[in-house]
Protein backbone atom coordinates (compact mmCIF):
# COMPACT_ATOMS: atom_id res chain seq x y z
CA UNK A 1 0.00 0.00 0.00
CA UNK A 2 1.13 3.63 -0.95
CA UNK A 3 2.05 6.31 1.60
CA UNK A 4 -0.56 8.06 3.77
CA UNK A 5 -0.61 12.35 4.45
CA UNK A 6 1.68 13.35 7.00
CA UNK A 7 -1.10 15.62 7.98
CA UNK A 8 -4.30 14.16 7.71
CA UNK A 9 -3.97 10.22 7.06
CA UNK A 10 -5.25 10.56 3.23
CA UNK A 11 -3.69 8.65 0.24
CA UNK A 12 -0.63 11.10 -0.55
CA UNK A 13 -0.71 13.01 -3.41
CA UNK A 14 2.88 14.94 -3.68
CA UNK A 15 6.04 14.15 -1.76
CA UNK A 16 7.87 17.46 -1.05
CA UNK A 17 11.90 17.04 0.12
CA UNK A 18 14.70 19.03 1.16
CA UNK A 19 17.61 19.49 -1.96
CA UNK A 20 20.55 21.27 -1.16
CA UNK A 21 21.57 23.87 -3.79
CA UNK A 22 25.19 25.76 -4.00
CA UNK A 23 25.73 29.23 -4.51
CA UNK A 24 28.90 31.29 -5.26
CA UNK A 25 29.45 33.70 -2.75
CA UNK A 26 31.46 36.23 -3.36
CA UNK A 27 33.17 37.62 0.61
CA UNK A 28 34.90 40.63 -0.71
CA UNK A 29 31.12 41.96 -2.17
CA UNK A 30 28.95 40.45 -0.09
CA UNK A 31 26.92 38.90 -2.91
CA UNK A 32 25.72 35.63 -3.93
CA UNK A 33 25.27 34.38 -7.56
CA UNK A 34 22.19 35.47 -9.79
CA UNK A 35 21.87 31.72 -9.90
CA UNK A 36 23.14 28.29 -8.65
CA UNK A 37 25.96 26.40 -9.74
CA UNK A 38 24.97 22.93 -9.22
CA UNK A 39 22.70 20.54 -7.20
CA UNK A 40 25.37 18.59 -4.92
CA UNK A 41 24.83 16.59 -1.28
CA UNK A 42 21.16 14.74 -2.18
CA UNK A 43 20.78 12.68 0.67
CA UNK A 44 18.22 10.22 1.38
CA UNK A 45 15.52 12.36 2.98
CA UNK A 46 13.79 11.18 6.22
CA UNK A 47 12.21 12.52 9.06
CA UNK A 48 10.60 16.35 8.47
CA UNK A 49 12.95 16.56 5.59
CA UNK A 50 10.43 14.00 3.77
CA UNK A 51 7.15 14.83 3.65
CA UNK A 52 4.01 12.92 2.08
CA UNK A 53 1.43 15.14 1.80
CA UNK A 54 -2.12 15.19 -0.19
CA UNK A 55 -3.36 17.97 -2.31
CA UNK A 56 -5.14 20.04 0.05
CA UNK A 57 -2.93 19.69 2.87
CA UNK A 58 -0.13 20.27 0.20
CA UNK A 59 -2.08 23.78 -0.30
CA UNK A 60 -1.91 24.36 3.24
CA UNK A 61 1.91 23.76 3.34
CA UNK A 62 2.80 25.68 0.76
CA UNK A 63 0.36 28.52 2.72
CA UNK A 64 2.33 27.84 5.70
CA UNK A 65 -0.71 26.68 7.63
CA UNK A 66 0.94 23.32 8.27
Amino acid sequence: MGEKCDNCGAPAANNVQKVWIRWKYDFKKNKYSRKYESLFCIEEPNGEDNLHVCDCCFKLWKDGKI
